[in-house]
């Protein structure tokens, strides 16, 4: 009998027992942090391949972060985003750049009230209701499919409040999802079981 699967702390899922895959589930506070301080600044930063949408709620831009949005801080904040997305998981950079700690700064109690509020958001999107343990069945499900055991993976979805329907695969097993494209479960499945049927 196939190892049960175990939930881990922050809504992910993993089998027990057996080198196999996991799919771990976060909404890391410096990435929130850093796209407040980005909408808020009102920054328009370079392409760098990961771009995503607005916040949501929507963050107004704010006129002292904003008075500090140059295309250097833009092209700063780029880097930074660029890092902090591949960074081993626990590890984001800070805004070690002089503009960027001036930038988080402005931005104040209010950048720290948003993010924590979204914080509080994304637990119960993983812990309560329909949405709880989707990744889940959505791997045993391909499993069922494949007819077998699937092949070791570790996968990291991170959920950003972002505007709209959206995700983006930009690591092999690194994705980006909005909340809006997880509250829709079918689409969610459509998008989410073929990068699970890649890995497994």
């Amino acid at each position: 009998m196939a190892p049960r699967p175990v939930r881990d702390d922050d809504g992910g899922v993993r089998r027990a027992r057996a080198p196999s895959w996991q799919i771990r589930i976060a909404s890391p506070t410096t990435l929130v942090t850093g796209l407040y301080v980005r909408d808020a600044a009102g920054l328009r930063p370079p392409r760098t391949g990961v771009d995503v949408p607005a916040l949501a709620p929507e963050v107004p831009v704010l006129p002292g972060p904003a008075a500090l949005a140059t295309p250097r801080t833009a092209e700063l904040w780029a880097r930074w985003w660029h890092a902090a997305l591949h960074a081993p998981d626990g590890a984001h950079p800070g805004f070690d750049a002089p503009e960027l700690g001036a930038l988080l700064s402005e931005c104040g109690p209010a950048a720290t009230e948003w993010t924590t509020a979204r914080g509080r958001e994304h637990a119960h999107a993983v812990t309560h209701g329909e949405r709880r343990g989707a990744e889940g069945r959505f791997a045993r499900g391909v499993a069922v499919q494949l007819g077998r055991a699937m092949r070791p993976f570790d996968l990291h979805v991170i959920l950003l409040p972002l505007a709209g329907a959206f995700a983006l695969r930009y690591a092999a097993a690194r994705v980006l999802v909005s909340h809006a494209l997880r509250d829709d479960a079918a689409a969610y499945e459509r998008w989410l079981v073929p990068v699970i049927e890649e890995l497994a």
